[in-house]
């Protein structure tokens, strides 16, 4: 992994600052009876947490870097950039 895991308390801060600032500045938010900024935030974090505690650990080793290359097949012709034969055909003048 790039960098360091965060930890959930950090997690948690982030959350409910984004969550704050996000609930405060629309006034367009509609809560369900009972609920409001404060319980889906508590509700935001606890999801949080039980995402957090279900992250595998990041072991991973970068074995490869995908890279570019190219082949030729026997008989078959290569591509190129110019329009193709069928390409030029359709967009010629029409036989009169």
């Amino acid at each position: 992994m790039i960098g360091e895991k965060l930890l959930l308390k950090d997690l948690h801060e982030q959350f409910k600052t984004l969550w704050k600032k996000s609930a405060s500045e629309r006034q367009d938010i509609k809560y369900q009876d009972g609920q409001n900024a404060e319980g889906l935030s508590m509700l935001g974090v606890d999801l949080l947490s039980v995402w957090f505690n279900k992250l595998q650990e990041d072991n991973f080793q970068v074995i490869a870097v995908e890279e570019a290359f190219s082949f030729n097949i026997p008989d078959v012709p290569a591509l190129s950039s110019e329009p193709s034969i069928f390409w030029k055909l359709m967009n010629q003048a029409p036989l009169s």
